[in-house]
C-alpha cells in the first residue's frame, strides 16, 4: 500500500486483503498476536509515513488456547494449516544470513506473543513429607556445604522474597526463610511443601545467569532436596546424615557426565566405563507412555536438563527416547528414562577457528538411564531447518524455558563433527511420522541464529576462569592440535570409526596449533564443511561470495589480491591432503561451479566486490528457497499481448445460413432432425422457430418467418 498510489487496483487488492487477513486473524485464539504497526524497518516508518491500523486484542495468558487438532480434522479444515507442519523432514536451509537487529525484532515480536507458561501441574508431588520431616530438609539444605566449604543456600538466600520477574509463572512473596517459617508453624502438607520448594529452585535458576556459579549452587541444592523428598526405596539412596557429607557429583545418580564417559566402542581405556550405552535397552523393564515428577508430565521425544554429575552448572541435555518402570528386584517399581545426550561446546574437542551458533549443542551416540530425582526441568531443542523459521507451540516450548539449536552430530571417539542430514534419525521412532511433533510459529521470514567463537578462545566475560579450568582439566572439551580424521560420506560415524589415532588434546595457547588446522580460517566457504581435513568442523560466516550482489558500480580493478588468495587456498589443500594436485572434489567443483560471480568471469581475478547493506537489501524480495536478494540484469518488459485470431461476424453469419439451407434440403427427404454439417463435420440441432413453422405448415397455417 505504500508503495502504489492511493486509489490504483493494487493498492485497492493489499487493503481488501489486509481486512479479511485481520478478520480471519481475530477469529482464531490460538494464533499469535501479530503487529499493530509496520516494523521499525519498514518504508511507512523510515519515511515517516503512518500506516494507521487497529492493534488486535492481545491474547493473555489466561485466554483458553484451542486444541490442537487431529489429522483428519486438519484435512477438513485447510483454513487452519497456518504453521510449518510437526515432522523433523529434511528441508532445505537456504544461505545463512548476517543477525541484524531487524532479526532480533522478529524474534521479539513472536515470543511476546506467544502463550505464557501457567506454572506446574498437579501431578508427581511428593505425599509423605511430615512437618518434622519438612523442618528436617530446609535445616539440611541451609546448612549443607560444597567440598570447598562453601554454603551454597547463600545463593537462595540472596533473592529477594518479591516475585516481579516475567519468566517466572507466578508473583506471590517466595524465599528460603519463608518457607522456612511456614514448615515450623505447621502450614504446610506435604504437597504443598514440595510444590514451593520446586517453585523456589525455579526462581533461583530464573535469576541467575546460566552456567554461572550460583545457577550451579541452585541446582545442586535442587538434587539435594530431590535426594531428600524421594522417599524410599529410590536410586541411589538418599544421602546419610545429619551431617551430610559433600558430594563429589552433586548428588547425580552417575559416576560421570557428557565428555568424561568413555567413548563407544572405543578400544582405549580413557573416560568412565559402564555409564552409556549405543542402544536401548528393555531388560527387567516395563515401557509406559509418561512419568510424572515433580509437577512435571514427561513424555516420549521431549527434552530435559539433568544433573551433571561433574560440574552443576551445565546441566545434562537428553531427549527422551524411552519412559519405563523397573522390574528388577532390587528396584522394582522405580520410575526411570532412557535419554540420548547432547554435548555442549565446551564438552567436544574442536579446532581453534570453529565456530558455534548461539546455544547449539551436538547430539551424540550415547544412550542413559536416568533416575527421575535427575530431572532440574523440561527445555526444548530445534533442529537447524525449524529452529530458522519459528519457535515451538506449546507445549513442547513456552517462552523463557531453555531452548537450544541442534545442527550436527559430535563423535567423541574420533572427535569429529557431522552435519545431520536426515533429521528424522535424530529423534523416537514414534514421533519420526507425527504431524503433532513440535509445530512452530513461524516468524515473518528466516532469521538465523547469532555465530559466537569457540568458548576456548577469545576474551570476554568468564573468558579466564574457562580457560583455567581447561589448563587444569576441569572441563571436559579442548582445542585439538594436528591434522583432523577425514570421514568418508558413507562411513560409519556414530558409535563407530575408522581405527585411527585421535588427534591429541591441546591445552597450551593457541599459537601452537599447527597452520595445517587454521590455514583458511579466514577464507573459509561452505566447502569446508563437505569436504577436505576440516570436513564438518568448520560452520563459519556464510561465505561472502555468495552473498555478493554484483553491480558495475561496485567492481573495481586493483592488484592481484583475489587470484593470490585463490592460489593460496590450492596450495593449503594439497599441502593438508598431503597429494601433489589438488583434491578431485576440488577440481569437480571449480568446474560445477555456476554461481553468478563464476558466471561473470570474476573468479581469479583482480576484482574488488562490495556487499549492499541491510537497509539496501530489505527493500528487495528475496528467493523463498535461498533466502538472496533476487536480482535481474535488465527491468522487465511491458508489451501488451497480441491478440488471439477470431472469426469476422460476416463469416460466422455465413456460415449459419449456410448450416439453415443444409438443414431444410435433408427435412424435405425425410431425413433425420439431427443433420451432419458437411462442412464442420458436426451434429446440428433444430431450432425452436424452425420446429413450429413446421407444425404450422402441416396444420395449413401460414409459416412464420424467421429472422436471420
Amino acid at each position: 500500500m505504500y508503495y502504489n498510489e492511493e486509489g490504483s487496483m493494487i493498492n485497492r487488492d493489499a487493503k481488501t486483503l489486509k481486512g479479511l487477513l485481520d478478520r480471519e486473524w481475530r477469529q482464531r485464539p490460538r494464533l499469535p498476536t501479530p503487529r499493530s504497526s509496520p516494523p521499525p524497518s519498514s518504508a511507512q516508518k523510515t519515511h515517516n509515513v503512518a500506516t494507521p491500523s487497529q492493534p488486535l486484542p492481545p491474547i493473555s495468558p489466561s485466554t483458553p488456547l484451542l486444541p490442537l487438532s487431529s489429522p483428519a480434522d486438519r484435512a477438513e479444515d485447510v483454513e487452519m494449516e497456518v504453521d510449518i507442519g510437526g515432522t523433523p523432514e529434511p528441508e532445505s536451509i537456504p544461505v545463512e544470513t548476517v543477525r541484524d537487529a531487524e532479526s532480533d525484532d522478529i524474534v521479539s515480536q513472536l515470543e511476546k506473543s506467544l502463550p505464557r507458561w501457567e506454572g506446574f501441574g498437579d501431578v508427581g508431588w511428593a505425599d509423605h513429607l511430615t512437618t518434622e520431616t519438612q523442618v528436617h530438609i530446609v535445616k539440611a539444605i541451609v546448612e549443607y556445604r560444597d567440598a570447598s566449604g562453601v554454603r551454597l543456600a547463600a545463593s537462595l538466600e540472596a533473592l529477594p522474597e518479591e516475585t516481579n520477574k516475567p519468566e517466572i509463572p507466578f508473583t506471590k512473596p517466595l524465599s528460603l526463610s519463608l518457607i522456612d517459617n511456614k514448615a515450623r508453624n505447621g502450614e504446610y502438607t506435604s504437597q504443598t511443601f514440595d510444590r514451593e520448594m520446586s517453585e523456589l529452585f525455579l526462581k533461583g535458576r530464573r535469576s541467575y545467569e546460566p552456567c554461572s556459579e550460583p545457577y550451579g549452587h541452585v541446582l545442586t541444592l535442587q538434587r539435594f532436596y530431590q535426594s531428600l523428598s524421594s522417599g524410599t526405596p529410590s536410586n541411589p539412596p538418599p544421602p546419610l546424615g545429619p551431617p551430610y557429607a559433600p558430594s563429589l557429583t552433586h548428588f547425580s545418580a552417575l559416576p560421570a557426565g557428557p565428555g568424561r564417559v568413555k567413548p563407544l566402542n572405543s578400544p582405549e581405556a580413557e573416560g568412565v566405563a559402564g555409564v552409556t550405552m549405543f542402544r536401548i535397552s528393555n531388560k527387567d523393564r516395563r515401557f509406559v507412555d509418561e512419568v510424572n515428577y515433580k509437577g512435571w508430565s514427561i513424555r516420549l521425544a521431549e527434552w530435559l536438563h539433568l544433573m551433571n554429575p561433574d560440574d552443576a552448572r551445565r546441566p545434562v541435555i537428553g531427549q527422551v527416547f524411552k519412559c519405563w518402570v523397573s522390574e528388577e528386584p532390587a528396584k522394582k517399581g522405580q520410575f526411570g528414562i532412557t535419554v540420548c545426550w547432547y554435548y555442549r561446546p565446551e564438552q567436544t574437542f574442536h579446532p581453534e577457528d570453529r565456530q558455534f551458533w548461539e546455544n547449539e549443542i551436538f547430539k551424540t551416540g550415547h544412550f542413559v538411564d536416568h533416575p527421575l530425582p535427575d530431572i532440574i526441568e523440561k527445555i526444548a531443542c530445534q533442529f537447524t531447518a525449524r529452529h530458522i523459521r519459528g519457535r515451538p507451540r506449546p507445549p513442547f516450548w513456552y517462552p523463557y524455558w531453555p531452548l537450544y539449536v541442534c545442527d550436527s552430530r559430535y563423535n567423541d571417539r574420533e572427535r569429529l563433527f557431522v552435519k545431520i542430514k536426515n533429521w528424522n534419525s535424530c529423534v523416537p521412532e514414534e514421533v519420526r511420522k507425527s504431524e503433532e511433533f513440535m509445530p512452530i510459529y513461524p516468524f515473518e521470514r528466516i532469521v538465523f541464529p547469532r555465530r559466537f567463537p569457540s568458548p576456548f578462545v577469545g576474551v570476554g566475560p568468564g573468558k579466564e576462569a574457562l580457560l583455567n579450568e581447561l589448563r587444569e582439566g576441569k572441563i571436559p572439551g579442548g582445542i585439538i592440535a594436528g591434522s583432523v580424521v577425514e570421514k568418508g560420506e558413507g562411513e560409519r560415524v556414530e558409535g563407530g570409526g575408522t581405527g585411527r589415532k585421535r588427534p591429541k588434546r591441546h591445552a597450551g595457547t593457541p599459537s601452537a596449533i599447527p597452520q595445517t588446522v587454521i590455514s583458511t580460517s579466514s577464507r573459509h566457504t561452505d566447502a569446508t564443511d563437505r569436504f577436505g581435513p576440516s570436513k564438518g568442523l568448520y560452520v563459519g560466516q556464510p561465505s561472502q561470495t555468495a552473498q555478493l550482489t554484483l553491480t558495475p558500480a561496485t567492481t573495481q580493478q586493483t592488484t592481484s589480491q583475489s587470484a593470490y588468495q585463490y592460489t593460496t587456498q590450492m596450495q593449503t589443500a594439497t599441502v593438508s591432503t598431503g597429494y601433489g594436485t589438488p583434491p578431485q572434489h576440488m577440481m569437480q567443483q571449480r568446474v560445477q561451479d555456476r554461481s553468478l560471480m563464476t558466471g561473470a568471469g570474476l573468479v581469479g581475478s583482480n576484482v574488488v566486490t562490495e556487499k549492499l547493506p541491510p537497509e539496501t537489501t530489505r527493500h528487495f524480495d528475496r528467493d523463498p528457497q535461498t533466502n538472496e536478494v533476487l536480482w535481474f540484469a535488465a527491468p522487465p518488459i511491458d508489451i501488451a499481448l497480441p491478440p488471439v485470431p477470431k472469426y469476422s461476424l460476416a463469416y460466422l453469419h455465413h456460415l449459419a445460413r449456410k448450416r439453415k439451407r443444409e438443414a431444410a434440403g435433408m427435412e424435405q427427404n425425410g431425413e433425420e432432425e439431427h443433420v451432419e454439417d458437411r462442412t464442420v463435420g458436426k451434429s446440428i440441432v433444430e431450432t425452436q422457430t424452425e420446429r413450429l413453422g413446421k407444425v404450422l405448415s402441416e396444420m395449413g397455417m401460414p409459416e412464420v418467418e424467421s429472422q436471420s
